[in-house]
């Protein structure tokens, strides 16, 4: 091993402690590290930021920015799921001057704008349709502004695009022009010149032979000199208003298969979206698939289970990646798609049918709830092995108590567990559920629950569970649309088991297989 570390111009250190063990460090040059980074561009420049860094990226269309940016004292910032997250310009920290692309002209023009969301409106979705002309429902009379000319704050370009990274344990959200794709790039060294640099980690050559720095975001945010928005009032308001919302939020992907279908699927579920040509399908053996990634990704289209209108004919296509049976899988759609977090109401009976679970009004339109598993399980049956029934000492189906306040959730997820062959005693609230648990205490072998319910939530539910001699050792598993860092935090502390995503029910069985086994 150190004969090979030499040649490649590294080095081994170890450290041996008697009784404690031993630590193996190797280093390597910077030339040699690949990391996966998020490309991303400011002022006709590609930067690299590093997916470690990386928590997730957010593209605020343009009449929701009036509303979700404000200043707090001098700060900037953005209200993302309860929290203030702080905001700052990379072409500010940087020291370059903010440019954008005339909208009519298509030239590059001086940003003059002082805060971020000055005249911004219009809406725009997070992935546009190109092929078809865009359409921005303005007025019979288009706004002037002063200066003459077409008001550009009505534009869907005036969406800002933010890139959600954190530093320790600081967390804030870089203001950027573009949003490119994440690629492994090879980290090279900066020259000495660049070396008083305190934003740039290395440097990468493109694969047009350009070179793109790559961003040290703990550096970017001592630039900055950043100060925490947490603990003031406005904080503190933000939290309370995003509790008495939060009960009925789901976290949703909106896209289309034909041009007037349109389809959601919840964000958890999710792994990644890739565009795609139409001649990048492959038919090998009466089946789709894409060469992605070093591999062939089956390919399934919603027509081939459910009775809806076929896919577009076009030649630029989307696929929503997700992991089922151990593998990834990808569902063809079509733009335009956006990621939303709003309450709404689930049908769950009027447009159910194979693939579809349900159906809501979004966004004005009547939008299917995809049922990802049973779609996938009706194309490939055999990639779903079927797990061995936990049977309780006594020999009978093990009961599972499971508390939601929403009734598509519930029966949803109630289908699931008794798919599997377990008993399920069903509960509105976590008040109900508690009295239930008291009056089955020797029947209940598991509890799931919702989060945020009426009356008693999951976080109060599990205390009470946990305060009790009786159930101190029930295993106990929370459902969420989409768990916060602090949700799972919290969660630990009053004693939850496990987190798990609401409608992932691979997981979620996997989960409630695996704790019962242990009981």
């Amino acid at each position: 091993v150190k004969t090979n570390l030499d040649k490649l111009g590294g080095n081994i250190e170890i450290d041996s402690t008697v009784g404690e063990g031993t630590d193996i460090h190797i280093k390597l040059p910077l030339t040699l590290a690949i990391i996966p980074s998020q490309i991303i561009s400011t002022c006709g420049e590609r930067y690299a930021i590093p997916q470690v860094n990386l928590e997730e990226l957010l593209r605020i269309p343009a009449d929701e920015v009036k509303d979700r940016i404000e200043k707090v004292g001098k700060a900037q910032v953005v209200r993302l799921r309860g929290k203030l997250l702080p905001l700052v310009r990379l072409a500010d920290v940087i020291g370059v001057e903010r440019t954008y692309i005339d909208p009519v002209k298509g030239e590059e023009k001086r940003d003059r704008r002082k805060d971020i969301a000055d005249r911004r409106s219009r809406k725009s979705p997070l992935i546009t349709d190109n092929s078809q002309p865009t359409n921005h429902n303005l007025q019979p009379t288009t706004p002037v502004d002063r200066r003459g000319g077409p008001d550009r704050r009505y534009h869907a370009a005036s969406a800002v695009n933010v890139v959600v990274v954190s530093a320790g344990a600081t967390k804030y959200g870089l203001v950027v022009d573009k949003l490119h794709d994440a690629e492994e790039i090879v980290v090279k060294p900066l020259g000495r010149h660049f070396k008083h640099c305190k934003g740039y980690a290395g440097a990468t050559i493109m694969g047009d032979g350009r070179v793109a720095l790559i961003l040290d975001v703990a550096g970017l945010c001592r630039m900055a000199r950043l100060t925490s928005v947490e603990g003031t009032a406005r904080a503190a308001e933000v939290a309370r208003e995003s509790v008495k919302s939060k009960e009925d939020a789901h976290s949703l992907l909106i896209f289309r298969n034909a041009e007037d279908e349109q389809f959601a699927v919840p964000l958890g579920l999710v792994s990644r979206i890739e565009k795609i040509k139409k001649t990048d399908i492959e038919m090998v053996g009466g089946k789709k698939v894409l060469q992605y990634r070093g591999s062939s990704l089956p390919l399934f289209a919603i027509e081939e289970v459910a009775d809806v209108k076929p896919l577009s004919d076009k030649e630029d296509l989307l696929v929503i990646v997700f992991l089922l049976a151990g593998r990834e899988v990808g569902l063809l759609a079509t733009a335009p798609v956006d990621a939303v977090e709003l309450s709404v109401h689930f049908d769950e009976s009027t447009l159910k049918q194979p693939g579809i679970m349900g159906s809501a009004i979004i966004g004005n339109h009547t939008t299917l709830m995809i049922d990802i598993f049973g779609l996938v399980q009706t194309i490939n049956p055999d990639w779903f092995s079927e797990r061995k029934p936990i049977q309780t000492s006594g020999g009978n189906a093990p009961t599972i108590l499971f508390a939601e306040d929403s009734s598509f959730f519930r029966n949803q997820v109630k289908t699931f567990m008794e798919d599997e062959g377990y008993n399920v005693i069903e509960a509105e609230d976590g008040m109900i559920a508690w009295n239930l648990l008291q009056e089955h205490a020797d029947e209940i072998s598991l509890v799931v629950t919702d989060i945020e319910m009426p009356n008693l939530d999951g976080f109060s539910l599990t205390e009470k569970i946990r305060g009790d001699m009786r159930f101190s050792r029930l295993p106990v598993i929370a459902l969420t649309t989409l768990a916060s860092d602090e949700d799972i935090a919290r969660g630990k502390e009053v004693g939850i088991d496990d987190y798990e995503i609401k409608l992932d029910r691979e997981k979620l069985m996997e989960k409630i297989h695996n704790h019962l086994k242990r009981t």
